[in-house]
């Protein structure tokens, strides 16, 4: 794999890591997850589990 290919996951990885609530696209679900950490996890891990369950076990 080429340098770049590899810095850009490398980002992507960090941002997953490490989002950036006062650059967020939506400003709603930065303001949970630097108000309510707890609830910020328990709503993303459930949209990730529908979501996952939806396009990957149902078919």
């Amino acid at each position: 794999m080429n340098s770049r290919k590899l810095n850009i996951l490398q980002a992507l990885v960090t941002l997953l890591e490490k989002p950036n609530p006062d650059d967020a696209l939506v400003a709603s679900i930065a303001e949970i997850y630097n108000s309510n950490r707890p609830k910020f996890n328990k709503t993303a891990k459930e949209y990730v589990e529908k979501v996952y369950f939806k396009e990957f076990c149902v078919r």
